[in-house]
């Protein structure tokens, strides 16, 4: 080959090697923060992707026991618009692949939910974990994993870091991640928590002048890999008046303390599904504040004992009829038949995207329960016709007056 015919060529190789090195070096410049959120009925993983150049699509991988264990899948712009998330499994390697549609962004955020990933030996929890993102091309990577609260850590991955993060237990760590480099791993820690997920959660607030009364309906899943015969659940202060009832009748349950331990009506096998209701009482000094004369209404979506993940969720709340100067802040009024009502849903919703909302009214002189005006009309009703009907029997009764007769005079004699 000639020297003039060799040139153009190196020419061509060099300026191909240099686009591949900047491809590279582009690829570099990408980065994800990674969030791990290990509850032992469910984790949330949320990844932060800053891109070095901008894409149309982006591969994340996960490696998991089961394709069953996606919950949930989610991506959002940096604007928080949805992207659309493409997802395929493969089997023979345990692989999990999310699609994301970035249309061009350099920039975007995936949320994944995953259960029916954790097993109980012995007392002990495994987790599976995948602590790093599967990627096809090579990105500068953080993780951040947050230990169940109240959970005592006995296995951990050597490459991962303890931290506290506000007083909970965590681990952090950090690397260069190689394309289809999986990075999965386990983590086991002791407690007491229930394997369980909510499909369907309603609660009904009701308040009145004695306090605060709560109907929860749940239908729960087993999503341990175990049966199960009973649950736990943490009631809230100074919670009486307590029942726990299905579609037959009322439930045995045990409580110690504040622990609510509910038998359930028949055993669990993983993946079945048992409905009951819970009701109680608060008393109004616990559930209500005061301000200027108002009463004030401070809760949370989720109750206090619901630490799972609820899939369908609504809040109903009623207020004592004749209450005035009413207001409301992260729920919806609407005009109930017995005076005002509040309703809220929610889907997919856990602790961590639960919402507060506060409701403020002043309440009536006394609270009238529903039923009392039916009752008086009807009460008056009767006492009116009760008192008709005697008078009607008393001129019944009564004989008819009659004239009085005229007595003849006596007629005088002379003597």
């Amino acid at each position: 080959m000639s020297r003039s015919a060799a040139l153009p060529i190196l020419l061509i190789v060099l300026i191909l090697s240099g686009i591949s090195q900047c491809g590279s070096v582009f690829a570099v410049g990408s980065n994800v923060d990674r969030t791990i959120i290990v509850e032992p009925s469910y984790q949330i993983y949320e990844d932060h992707f800053s891109l070095a150049m901008p894409s149309d699509n982006f591969t994340v991988s996960f490696t998991l026991p089961y394709y069953q264990s996606l919950y949930s899948a989610q991506a959002f712009g940096p604007d928080n618009s949805t992207l659309n998330v493409l997802v395929s499994w493969e089997a023979t390697n345990g692989s999990l692949s999310l699609l994301i549609e970035t249309g061009g962004l350099s920039s975007f955020t995936l949320k994944t939910i995953f259960h029916y990933t954790t097993f109980i030996s012995n007392g002990s929890y495994t987790t599976y974990v995948n602590l790093y993102p599967t990627v096809e091309e090579p990105v500068s990577a953080s993780t951040l994993l947050l230990i169940p609260a109240g959970a005592q850590l006995s296995s951990y991955p050597e490459n991962l870091s303890l931290a506290s993060i506000g007083g909970r237990t965590a681990l952090v760590g950090g690397s260069n991640l190689v394309p289809h480099e999986a990075h999965n791993s386990t983590i086991v820690y002791n407690g007491s928590f229930e394997l369980i997920e909510i499909n369907a959660l309603e609660r009904i607030l009701s308040v009145s002048s004695n306090g605060l009364a709560v109907t929860e309906s749940v239908q729960l899943t087993n999503v341990n890999l175990d049966r199960i015969n009973n649950v736990t659940i943490k009631m809230p202060p100074g919670a009486s008046s307590l029942k726990v009832y299905d579609s037959i009748g009322y439930m045995n349950y045990l409580l110690n303390g504040d622990r609510l331990n509910i038998q359930l009506r028949s055993r669990l096998l993983p993946t079945e599904k048992s409905s009951f209701t819970i009701s109680y009482e608060v008393p109004y000094s616990i559930a209500f504040q005061s301000n200027g004369g108002k009463v004030i209404l401070n809760q949370t979506l989720l109750p206090e004992w619901c630490n799972f993940l609820v899939r369908n969720f609504n809040l109903v709340v009623s207020l004592p009829q004749g209450s005035t100067q009413v207001d409301c802040l992260g729920i919806e009024m609407v005009n109930g038949s017995n005076g005002f009502e509040f309703r809220a849903s929610a889907s997919n919703i856990t602790p961590y995207s639960n919402r507060s909302f506060v409701i403020s009214f002043t309440p009536p002189p006394y609270s009238i329960p529903p039923w009392v005006p039916l009752v008086s009309i009807i009460i008056i009703l009767v006492l009116a016709s009760v008192i008709v009907a005697l008078r009607r029997r008393s001129k019944e009764a009564t004989p008819p007056e009659t004239p009085p007769t005229q007595q003849p005079k006596p007629k005088r004699t002379r003597q």
